[in-house]
């Protein structure tokens, strides 16, 4: 494996990519601020899911095939910007009765947040890419089996990502939580999670 100065510059290189604005970014802080804390991090957690599938993928060089075939690239992709527009379309019509608190409506679903953040990072290709170009950068020619240390090199990108993701999302929660003193911005504040959603999905699909 690389030293230790090595794997630490590492470290600190995928920290500021995490906290760069991005589309990971996005959908962390519009679920922050539609949805609340628990499924902002719980979309953490899905992204974290899709990495321990991503990376032993990248290990095994899939990154390569699809350098090989950009049609496989280009399904990926859309399939993924077409999920998180039905997502955000559903939550668009999503109705509110003016006689109940708004605030209450507020129901976070663990298996949906999880869902949607596991399909959002596992259908962007871009992120495999991303670790297919990064990854061995880092690798010690003379320290073994390659395939090993990409494993470990991405777990540990993850790690670093969800750690970065998850405090991305307690801040804008603790934001969010004051915003929501005022019931009328509660509807606001969904329906603008719903439209980054839906930007997002656009962007994925139809980027170049």
């Amino acid at each position: 494996m690389p030293d230790i100065d090595v794997l630490l510059g590492f470290v600190v290189s995928v920290f500021i990519l995490s906290v760069t604005p991005g589309p990971d970014f996005a959908l962390i802080v519009s679920r922050a601020i539609g949805q609340g804390k628990a499924s902002a991090l719980l979309t953490v957690c899905g992204f974290a899911l899709a990495g321990l599938i991503q990376v032993p993928l990248v290990a095994m060089g899939i990154g390569s095939l699809i350098y090989a075939y950009p049609i496989l690239f280009d399904l990926i992709r859309v399939l993924g910007g077409a999920y998180l527009i039905w997502r955000g379309i559903k939550l668009l019509r999503r109705r509110h009765s003016p006689h109940r608190d708004l605030t209450a409506n507020i129901v976070t679903i663990p298996a949906h947040a999880v869902r949607d953040g596991f399909i959002a990072s596992l259908t962007n290709p871009k992120g495999i890419m991303f670790m297919t170009a990064l990854l061995p950068q880092f690798i010690d020619a003379g320290a073994g089996n390659h395939a090993v240390q990409l494993l470990v090199l991405g777990l540990l990108m993850k790690l670093t990502a969800f750690l970065s993701e998850a405090s991305i999302a307690l801040a804008a929660s603790a934001i969010s939580r004051d915003l929501r003193r005022y019931p009328k911005l509660v509807v606001m504040q969904e329906r603008l999670s719903a439209t980054i959603m839906i930007g997002l999905g656009l962007h994925l699909a139809f980027r170049p």
